[in-house]
């Protein structure tokens, strides 16, 4: 069996033409896209991944506005900036990176994000749609995953696919994804028993990111 080379380059760049387009004809129509990221405390991988999205919408042409607040903010001064950011009629969309300090409440602040700009779609009611098979917003890396899978025209349909994460913001929404292509879904973590038996018999294997994604059989030649 041949394996085929994802590149995950070549993916991000044709999503990014067909991002740019969207937002040029927005642009168009008197509409500025803007994304408001909001980081709390000095994570150095957090701070990674929120300047790459900012360098992301650059490229694409969507306006951000930076929130780098202190890790000894409260709850309710936390709360406070989600609530303005959701009432702010020039932010259209809001990624509040986690993780958070111990002193907050991730699911608090999450649930604070309004549904429409909410572009991680961690919001209790996104992905209540999402569990439904009608989200509109959903969760960045499981959404990657998915163009990988349309990009090279793999057939999910009927595949026996193991994925090794149950995280909210990845392998939670990534079975619903799934799901919705008809494949046959097993979900294994850190108290799965005998996970190399659930890998040996799967089609595709998912692990932990997609940076680690193992895409096997399912991309078999």
């Amino acid at each position: 069996m041949t394996g085929t080379k994802i590149d995950g380059l070549e993916v991000a760049r044709v999503v990014k033409e067909r991002v740019k387009k969207a937002v040029d004809e927005l642009k168009s129509q008197g509409i500025n896209p803007c994304l408001a990221t909001v980081l709390v405390g000095d994570n150095q991988a957090s701070a990674t991944y929120v300047k790459n999205k900012q360098k992301a919408c650059t490229e694409v042409g969507i306006v951000t506005k930076d929130h780098h607040i202190s890790s000894s903010i409260s709850q309710r001064e936390l709360n406070d900036l989600v609530d303005s950011l959701s009432n702010d009629r020039s932010v259209h969309g809001i990624l509040v990176q986690l993780p958070l300090p111990d002193q907050i409440n991730e699911f608090e602040a999450i649930s604070r994000i309004s549904p429409i700009k909410d572009v991680d779609g961690l919001t209790p009611y996104n992905a209540g749609l999402l569990a439904m098979g009608k989200a509109a917003l959903k969760a960045c890396t499981p959404s990657g995953i998915m163009e990988l899978f349309d990009y090279y025209k793999i057939d999910l349909a009927g595949k026996n696919v193991v994925m090794i994460n149950r995280s909210n913001l990845i392998g939670k929404p990534l079975y619903h994804l799934l799901l919705e292509k008809n494949a046959t879904v097993t979900t294994c973590h850190s108290k799965t028993k005998n996970l190399a038996e659930f890998t040996k018999t799967a089609d595709i294997v998912l692990k932990n990111t997609v940076t680690a994604a193992s895409l096997s059989k399912g991309l078999g030649k």
